[in-house]
């Protein structure tokens, strides 16, 4: 969920993902990987985020959308 209460579901693979509300289907969000545990995306509220997740992460992925939707 994002900071309005909305449902959010991470979509995507091969590195590139978007965060897209349930439902409706809107592309609110999206970020891809750089490589060796750097990921670069842009938030629902339109901030660039670049982040870093631990390379061997079971689900990097998921653990970037829930940060890209921290305020």
């Amino acid at each position: 969920m994002d900071g309005d209460g909305r449902r959010i579901e991470v979509i995507g693979g091969s590195g590139v993902y978007l965060l897209v509300l349930k439902g409706s289907g809107d592309v609110v969000g999206s970020f891809y990987s750089e490589g060796d545990g750097w990921w670069r995306g842009r938030t629902p509220g339109g901030e660039v985020r670049r982040l870093w997740v631990e390379p061997d992460a079971e689900e990097p992925w998921r653990e970037v959308g829930e940060r890209m939707l921290r305020p």
